[in-house]
């Protein structure tokens, strides 16, 4: 940090936390008061049993919360009205200033430029369950509410370092491919970053001083990388490769301008951090690694002008990552172990001014804790709660989680969560009926450790809940990534069933009593084990789920039907149409019907446009024609996952009916 006090760090590990109570007062009372008067959402403590299903779809009352580069404002995206809206907290005065009012859509990030001007971008809804997200455009406005200025939907990447109240952005350009503008956001004026391009450029990389040096092509599985010294030097190619093998990802320079920091997965399995040789066009120095998951993003402190800390691991499975940031600059270090000491058991995740480094804004949660936020002057020690995500979340009749193991049937390692019901005592609990929650993608990051609302809902009810990152899940490196290509059905279903056995050896789980449940490819893998394991499961519930793997390529209304990436991707990851007809046959639930061994409990957006409603119409008619039981739900003006706060409390009352009559009735 810039200027330590010199005996910050030589006390012993101890915060003094008192609570921000006028801050905090000040932020709920002007939410309250935003309201619509008609709404009947409860606002005290969890009661229990049953804790009510509209406390875990309720929105939280803060989505994110931001500080300036002084340090002395805070800006806070929370409901104001009926949508998310973002307001300015004063920290002298303790006053929190709405300066959106946003009807239609809801304020989806914003970015700081300087201390009284912000960059906004909008989208539809930030309900998408799916996590489609639709933008609907972008403005500037000053943090006294005046001087908007529409930009264009343009994406800002940061702000300008060489003119104050511009910032970096990608917008369309003479291509489909991006292109790179420093935009004034108080005059409108733009100027081109990338006149001269190379092509078919999928990613830039700017350096500290506002000059793109760095760009990324893409043609199918060949990427290349282009480097120039400076805005005006000829670019030329230092890398060029299959992305099937490996990949390299250049992610940042260093404020000396000339240090390159790659993440790479050449010649390993799991992506490291390293120091790119621009000199021999090669991998340099190795700076940091992990056996178990990738490395993630950088951390940099502009008063020190140096990298101080790196992401271990990816997000997925929510807006937060469970990982942690290995500090490489030993204050921050410091301040990480003050504050963990302070707030033990959970994630925390340490922000600051560029101006301002001793003030730090904590972001703190677990398993159990939705999220709060606190302030910490590491010129004091002294520690201030600031705002709670979830206040009527009482922690303390949460389940807790946690991080599980198995071996699948060839010996891969696969990683999984389990959360076992508080009321049936916890960690010690046994023989309980068991939901097993499959994530979608599926090649994505699964669920990571902390508040899961699907987990923690289902354990309220009285379930163990087991969450496998199975094979082709992103994070765990690129081995157990391929090990789940052209796998539906196959060892990516094993690894679910694997699961579901470990669970029933350790004793958790009774065998009599287990059900399977997901979304799109979690809601396929639903059906399929239904299939594939006859007599294993209870029942299904499967939502907006896959039926037909040929489907996935020939609907001609699907979002992925006329992107090239999309189908060149899928054949790689799923299967050729054509070349493995036989196998997509053979895996398809659709053709399956007639060995779905137990009832189903099928949902459907109308609007699906990932997977459209025919996945499930023609599902729904082979299992009437085999006589099959189902319950069927389609929700109208729904896409690939369900937004509206009554669609999302029905789906849950279904989903506990259902497990209630099935998991706990007589079959």
């Amino acid at each position: 940090m810039q200027n330590p006090h010199p005996l910050i760090f030589s006390f012993p590990v101890r915060t003094i936390i008192k609570a921000c109570i006028v801050v905090a007062s000040l932020l709920a009372s002007a939410l309250a008061a935003a309201q619509p008067a008609s709404s009947t959402l409860p606002t005290a403590a969890i009661t229990s049993p049953p804790i009510p299903i509209e406390d875990f779809v309720r929105h939280p009352e803060f989505e994110s919360i931001s500080l300036s580069p002084d340090g002395k404002s805070m800006a806070v995206v929370a409901r104001h009205g009926n949508r998310a809206n973002l307001g300015i907290i004063d920290l002298d005065a303790r006053k929190l200033r709405w300066i959106t009012n946003l009807m239609l859509y809801d304020v989806y990030d914003y970015d700081w430029i300087g201390n009284d001007r912000i960059t906004v971008r909008t989208v539809d809804t930030l309900d998408d369950a799916s996590g489609n997200i639709y933008l609907r455009g972008s403005f500037a406005i000053n943090t006294d509410g005046s001087g908007q200025r529409d930009m264009g939907g343009f994406e800002v990447l940061r702000e300008s370092v060489e003119k104050p109240g511009s910032v970096i952005v990608l917008a369309p350009g003479r291509t489909r491919w991006p292109e790179v503008f420093r935009l004034d956001t108080r005059t409108g004026q733009r100027e081109l970053l990338t006149f001269d391009n190379p092509g078919e450029v999928v990613g830039w990389v700017v350096d500290r001083k506002d000059e793109v040096r760095i760009a990324v092509s893409r043609d199918k599985n060949t990427v290349k990388i282009f480097y120039r010294d400076n805005q005006k030097a000829p670019w030329a190619k230092i890398e060029e490769f299959d992305s099937r093998q490996y990949s390299i990802q250049p992610l940042a320079f260093d404020y000396d301008h000339r240090t390159l920091y790659v993440r790479s997965s050449k010649g390993r399995n799991n992506a490291a951090l390293f120091r790119y040789d621009l000199d021999k066009k090669a991998l340099g120095e190795l700076v940091a690694e992990s056996e178990a998951v990738d490395i993630g993003g950088l951390r940099f402190d502009a008063a020190k002008q140096k990298l101080v800390g790196i992401g271990i691991g990816s997000s997925g499975g929510g807006a937060r990552s469970s990982s942690g940031v290995r500090w490489l600059d030993p204050d921050w270090e410091r301040v990480q172990k003050m504050v963990d000491a302070a707030l033990p058991s959970r994630v925390n995740h340490l922000a600051w001014g560029s101006k301002t480094p001793h003030r730090v804004l904590i972001t703190s949660w677990s398993d159990t804790y939705p999220g709060g936020y606190f302030m910490l002057d590491t010129r004091t020690n002294e520690m201030e709660r600031v705002a709670e995500e979830r206040s009527w979340i009482n922690a303390e009749k949460m389940s807790p989680m946690r991080r599980v193991q198995y071996a699948a049937r060839d010996g891969l390692a696969i990683p999984a969560l389990l959360t076992l019901p508080r009321s049936a005592g916890g960690g010690s609990a046994k023989n309980l009926p068991l939901v097993v929650d499959i994530h979608g993608g599926p090649h994505v990051r699964g669920p990571g450790w902390g508040f899961n609302e699907t987990a923690q809902f289902l354990a309220s009810r009285g379930y163990a809940v087991l969450q496998p990152s199975f094979r082709g899940s992103t994070g765990y490196g690129r081995k157990f990534l391929e090990a789940g290509f052209k796998q539906w059905g196959l060892a990516m279903q094993d690894d679910i069933t694997d699961g579901v056995l470990w669970a029933i050896k350790q004793g958790y789980a009774d065998p009599k009593r287990v059900c399977l449940m997901g979304a799109s490819y979690g809601g396929y893998a639903t059906l399929y084990g239904l299939i594939k394991e006859q007599g294993m499961f209870r029942c299904g519930i499967a939502a907006v789920a896959v039926t037909d793997l040929d489907l996935l390529f020939n609907v001609s209304w699907s979002d992925t039907f006329r992107s090239d990436d999309a189908q060149a991707s899928m054949k790689e990851r799923i299967g050729d149409p054509k070349a493995d007809a036989e196998l997509f046959k053979k895996v398809s639930p659709l053709y399956q019907a007639d060995k779905v061994s137990a009832p189903v409990l099928l949902f459907f957006g109308s609007d699906d446009r990932r997977v459209p409603l025919i996945h499930g119409e023609k599902f729904k008619a082979a299992l009437d024609e085999y006589k099959k039981p189902y319950e069927w739900v389609v929700y109208t003006a729904e896409g690939h996952g369900f937004n509206k706060r009554e669609n999302r409390i029905d789906y849950l009352r279904r989903v506990e009916g259902f497990l209630e009559k099935h998991l706990r009735g007589q079959p």
